[in-house]
């Protein structure tokens, strides 16, 4: 749609496209106001779009929902040119109109699906968190009674295979009982009911921890666990339980994948005002087509069952999970046969050192 007026609105050329959107003829529309009928709440705006056109600035551009033909609720988009004297005054506006509704449909749409998308997302998460809960009691019982099944705290069992069936079941529920915690955690963390209380951490000390706490299992599996810091350390801004999570998850996701005499490297750097947390193993290493899919939920990078047997699939979904929700970002560098790295790059509280 094209049209012309003059600078108080009266119009003084339409074409055939603007007549049929209005339905009326050229000798109807020429000659009057290409405001009339416009609502209030729609001059306003345009009016503004008018008083800042300048001859270095002479271009603007309006939205409008309108009513079509038939009566539909259409939108357009136009674009408004003010043609200027030799003084600077305006003579005319030129206008270029176009009918962009099935865009904004379109978007509204996707909205809608992003909507329900989150809605369905949420209710996933809080059903999740819910069962987890649920599970969580009958499992204690099936661990206690194990317990003293395989400890024969009433006397013995009468046969040493009944102690061996108990051990399985005990192994069974606390893997089982795991994997609810692990599915609790990401639910808690995608609903937004995992509470971050931050702090600024000593995050050298978070790491000598986590290193005490899986050198048994590391030298258990024949594996060097080695851990370096710099001399100085500055503190980080995050929840303490939640990096202490992250970097417990690394380990265990790492130990299990490396080899006998294999190597795992703990590391952390401060720089440009971020803090990076490094884990890296020489283990089997992860095919290049599975590095997307590693940290989704469930996911297993081996193809081997008995393998996947040892994870719940839930590790590097929950370290992502925390990483994001501490506005960081988690990075994987991976080749088969060599091993990997995985990054956490964090947010550092500016201007505070911690000395070692």
């Amino acid at each position: 749609m094209i049209a012309r007026h003059s600078s108080d609105g009266t119009r003084t050329f339409v074409n055939e496209s603007y007549c049929r959107f209005h339905g009326k003829t050229k000798e109807e529309l020429i000659g009057r106001s290409a405001y009339e009928g416009m609502k209030p709440e729609d001059l306003e705006p345009l009016e503004k779009l008018y008083e800042t056109r300048s001859p270095e600035n002479p271009v603007g551009l309006f939205d409008i929902e309108a009513t079509g033909p038939g009566g539909e609720t259409v939108w357009q988009v136009w674009t408004k040119r003010a043609v200027f004297d030799d003084t600077g005054r305006i003579i005319e506006f030129r206008s270029v109109g176009r009918d962009v509704s099935e865009r904004v449909k379109a978007d509204k749409a996707v909205r809608a699906a992003l909507v329900e998308a989150e809605r369905a997302n949420q209710a996933k998460s809080e059903f999740l968190a819910t069962m987890s809960h649920e599970f969580r009691t009958p499992l204690n019982a099936i661990l206690g009674f194990s317990e003293m099944l395989r400890s024969q705290y009433f006397g013995p069992l009468g046969s040493d295979s009944y102690a061996a069936y108990a051990n399985d079941i005990h192994d069974s529920g606390e893997h089982m009982l795991a994997l609810v915690n692990d599915v609790l955690d990401i639910a808690a963390i995608e609903a937004g009911k995992r509470h971050f209380e931050k702090e600024a951490i000593d995050l050298a000390e978070v790491l000598r921890k986590c290193h005490r706490n899986f050198e048994k299992a590391a030298h258990d599996n024949g594996i060097d666990l080695y851990l370096k810091l710099p001399e100085l350390s500055q503190s980080l801004y995050a929840d303490k339980r939640a990096i202490t999570q992250i970097v417990q998850n690394l380990l265990s996701n790492a130990i299990k994948l490396t080899g006998r005499e294999g190597e795992l490297e703990m590391a952390t750097e401060f720089v440009n005002g971020q803090t990076t947390i490094m884990v890296r193993d020489t283990g089997a290493g992860i095919e290049a087509g599975k590095l997307e899919r590693v940290t989704e939920p469930f996911a297993q990078t081996h193809e081997d069952p008995h393998r996947s047997q040892d994870g719940t699939g839930l590790g590097l979904a929950i370290v992502k999970s925390l990483v994001e929700a501490h506005d960081g970002e988690l990075r994987i560098k991976s080749t088969v046969d060599v091993g990997t790295t995985v990054f956490v790059t964090l947010p550092t509280q500016p201007h505070e050192t911690l000395d070692q």
